[in-house]
């Protein structure tokens, strides 16, 4: 018995080779290779006959990946039927995302290796294919076989629209593609793995495609050798903070590529083979030798989180950040946060506040931040500024998707060195404007401008000479087309600009027509004159600009500049720098526009100082602040308002406890205190020293001159 069965052994041997059993001889055998990609995951296709593939898997390319949401399900345009899609988003590392071409690392492979022994002739390929929303992505086609070069095989194909639950009809837009190859010279006959590979182009950010029932479809020739086949098993430690890719069955002593990527919470460390560290774990993506079934586990470990809170503003905050313990991290800017009347100045974790847009070095925990808003002290129309509410993202626009409802863009600028956020709100409300009509902002699809539909609506804080441009990127722009507060622009070439004239307020812009795609809306704000109403014909102020009073009829400027026994020289001037004290010569109660200067120099003698509302005054010190009489007098108790100025003197005048203004741009005689209710006249003296109340006709001293009154 033993005999026998040693012969048949060798027998075996003989027929069919050292690694081979009986197997069946295929000829033009209709082979498929499917991916039904109906549940959300990549992997391995389902093959018929199964004897025909030794291995087969699906993968993205760098800059394609599965959505948040994996999978969706929708029905035909009739509301019957139910189809689950596997979808698609962007990766996020191109950056000419809205490009119509084969973008690097914007695709998705289904490949496999027919069983050593057989070739593979490629008849066709097939897929459903559905753009899931708005947007215009396309699709384009390549079949790849070994390491040759991709065959184009279809260029820029539209696909069919998912909206609202529903496929649009099929007549439409085809759902299934199916492309024939048997008449394609470049795809032959092969040993080698086969690959289809689609790519999708102008894909935005926020969009997604929905992909199923992928198949390649072809014959195979040849008998099948069963080899020793291992299978090396990709694994991740935790799929919240990372996922994997490059699981595959192969003949023995291949090699097999894993892939380990982490999400957003977490980062890769190493491999582990079977559970254990091995050499060069470290690398990723990383490439093993099948000798034996072995499964490689990507270790992950979260990074810290780092949160925002509103605080006491309204919008939206940055998302979650994740950070690798012990790097740095560097605050977003944010667009769409706000409070009324302040502005975002920092973001406090409880210990520390963080200027907007800092870097907090060394991050060792999670970082709880909440806004932090400090009242403004500057507005619009304090100084000149330009604030650009750009579209584009190309410039520096935070992305914005706002149709059928309204939200806030905020934008930033420096007033008098101090930051200002500046709010525009956006209102697309359908019928808001016009009849059946939804307004629509939406720049994800372009980064050099926005996509606004009829029926938008911006408003806008603008004060009194306002400029407002509205630069189009598409179209022919014309009057009309964009309106301001009901009035229309003037246009010149793609630009619609128009100059505010009313009080400080908002102002609506209107969009009345669409597929003008602005860059932005630049709207630059004038320096508004600072007005000025006295409560006295004379009084003193301190500027809070530069200012320049040479044009202001009815309202002189004086420094002081001189003090002399019992009177105090003032000197008129016209422009000065801010936080100058003045003394002030107009009329009571009548408001005076002055107008704002960049800046002024410094008077070069002034005796006035501007009050700091703490300072106490006790007489002791020679310092005058300005009586109901026109004259300063010194200064015996209290303090002097901050927005107030009083005479300070290194040295008494003679003794002098009160002093008259002689105005050194006046040449009469007597120098009259101007402009009070009542007319003060310096002291008068008779020849023999005595003060003389009410002068009469004769000769008098009059701080130290000989003056005649007739």
């Amino acid at each position: 018995m033993k005999k026998i069965f040693t012969l048949l052994t060798l027998l075996l041997s003989v027929v069919g080779g050292a690694n081979s059993v009986w197997a069946q001889t295929y000829t033009n055998e209709a082979t498929t290779v499917t991916w039904d990609f109906t549940g959300g995951s990549l992997g391995a296709g389902v093959a018929s006959p199964s004897a025909a593939v030794l291995s087969s898997n699906s993968v993205f390319g760098s800059d394609l990946r599965l959505n948040s949401t994996t999978t969706g399900t929708c029905t035909k345009s009739d509301g019957t039927g139910s189809y689950t899609f596997t979808l698609l988003a962007r990766g996020g590392s191109s950056s000419n995302g809205n490009n119509d071409a084969r973008l690097p690392g914007r695709y998705i492979d289904f490949s496999f290796t027919p069983a050593k022994g057989l070739t593979f002739t490629p008849t066709s390929v097939s897929f459903d294919i559905v753009k899931w929303g708005t947007g215009d992505p396309q699709f384009f086609v390549d079949v790849i076989e070994g390491t040759s070069a991709a065959v184009q095989i279809a260029n820029q194909q539209v696909l069919n629209k998912m909206s609202s639950g529903k496929m649009e009809s099929f007549d439409t837009a085809p759902l299934s593609h199916t492309y024939d190859l048997t008449g394609n010279a470049n795809v032959v006959a092969t040993t080698d793995k086969v690959t289809l590979r689609i790519y999708i182009g102008k894909l935005a950010d926020t969009k997604q495609v929905g992909l199923r029932n992928v198949v390649i479809s072809g014959t195979v020739s040849g008998t099948p050798v069963v080899t020793t086949t291992y299978t090396i098993t990709a694994a991740t430690n935790d799929a919240s903070l990372g996922t994997v890719s490059g699981t595959a069955t192969v003949e023995e002593n291949e090699e097999v590529t894993l892939t380990a990527t982490p999400t957003a919470a977490g980062y890769f460390t190493k491999w582990q083979k079977n559970d254990a560290d091995f050499a060069g774990n470290t690398v990723n993506p990383i490439t093993v030798t099948a000798i034996a079934d072995a499964t490689y586990t990507a270790i992950f470990e979260a990074k810290k989180a780092i949160t925002f809170a509103k605080g006491e503003g309204t919008g939206t905050v940055p998302s979650t950040a994740y950070v690798v313990g012990g790097e740095d991290y560097t605050i977003p800017e944010t667009y769409s946060l706000y409070k009324a009347g302040a502005t975002l100045t920092g973001w406090d974790d409880g210990s520390n506040t963080y200027a907007p847009g800092a870097t907090i070095s060394n991050v060792t925990t999670d970082i709880a931040l909440t806004a932090v808003f400090t009242d403004n002290t500057v507005n619009l129309g304090d100084e000149a500024t330009t604030v650009n509410w750009t579209f584009a993202r190309s410039a520096g626009a935070p992305t914005i998707s706002c149709e059928n409802s309204e939200t806030d863009y905020v934008q930033h600028t420096t007033i008098s060195g101090t930051r200002f956020d500046a709010v525009m709100h956006i209102n697309t409300i359908k019928d808001a404007f016009y009849s059946s009509t939804t307004g629509k902002v939406n720049n994800t699809s372009n980064v050099g401008c926005a996509q606004v539909n009829k029926g938008t609506q911006f408003t806008i804080p603008v004060v009194k000479g306002t400029v407002i441009t509205y630069t189009a990127t598409n179209g022919t722009p014309a009057a009309g087309n964009i309106t301001f507060g009901g009035e229309n622009g003037t246009v010149s070439g793609m630009v619609t600009t128009y100059t505010y004239t009313g009080a400080t307020g908002t102002l609506n812009i209107l969009a009345a027509l669409s597929n003008l795609y602005p860059s932005g809306i630049s709207v630059s704000y004038p320096a508004l004159p600072v007005t000025i109403t006295p409560a006295h014909d004379k009084t003193t102020y301190i500027t809070p600009k530069a200012l320049d009073f040479s044009g202001v009829a009815g309202l002189i400027a004086y420094v002081a500049t001189d003090a002399k026994t019992a009177s105090v020289t003032m000197t008129p001037v016209t422009t000065v720098p801010a936080g100058t004290p003045l003394l002030l010569v107009g009329t009571a109660s009548t408001d005076y526009n002055v107008p704002v200067i960049a800046s002024a120099s410094a008077p070069a003698t002034n005796y006035l100082q501007q009050g700091d509302g703490t300072t106490v005054f006790d007489g002791s010190t020679y310092n005058y602040i300005l009586g109901s009489d026109g004259k300063f007098h010194q200064i015996n108790s209290g303090t002097v308002a901050t927005t107030k100025a009083y005479l300070h003197l290194d040295a008494a005048p003679s003794g002098a406890r009160e002093l008259s203004i002689i105005f050194d741009d006046e040449t009469t005689g007597v120098n009259e205190v101007r402009g009070q209710k009542e007319e003060v006249r310096d002291e008068f003296y008779n020849l023999a020293g005595q003060r003389v109340a009410q002068p009469t006709k004769g000769l008098y001293i009059v701080n130290g001159k000989k003056v005649i009154v007739k």
